[in-house]
């Protein structure tokens, strides 16, 4: 694989993402969850088997996971199998602020390291504003338990 990373990295940032119990697409439409901003998860059931499709993120203070996963409906129509959603809370240490490019960096790092099937972007290169060290905990899926972006 052929990686480009675009680095205007700082210092190492440490983040958690708590991921939601997975959710039918009409669930994560109607639950809270949906009214924040961060990271998320499509996944689908198929022939016993649970496969990663995407990982996405909404970043502005302007938009929100419902709006974001509107976006999706056409190609989740056609899925085959059962279609879960985990939500993401991004949550930092003390005097953390959730910005943009933590958003944008984590999202990258996240598709970079599980390949999901359709992720178009960020497959093979992504823009890495900070060094971040992502534990993920909750109902992470198939989401290694930490990725680290110092070893992209």
């Amino acid at each position: 694989m052929n990686v480009h990373l675009y680095a205007t990295v700082s210092r190492v940032k440490y983040i958690e993402i708590r991921w939601t119990y997975p959710k039918s697409p009409d669930a994560a439409w109607e639950s809270e969850e949906s009214y924040g901003r961060g990271i998320y998860q499509i996944t689908r059931l198929f022939g016993g088997n649970e496969s990663l499709l995407y990982i996405g993120v909404v970043k502005g203070e302007d938009r929100n996971f419902y709006q974001r996963l509107s976006e999706h409906w056409s190609w989740l129509q056609s899925i085959r199998g059962t279609v879960r959603i985990r939500f993401g809370k991004i949550v930092g240490r003390q005097g953390f602020t959730l910005t943009r490019e933590i958003l944008e960096t984590a999202e990258g790092a996240l598709i970079w390291e599980h390949q999901p099937s359709e992720n178009t972007a960020k497959m093979n290169d992504y823009r890495k504003y900070h060094h971040l060290v992502i534990t993920n905990s909750g109902y992470r899926g198939f989401l290694n338990q930490v990725v680290d972006t110092r070893f992209h």
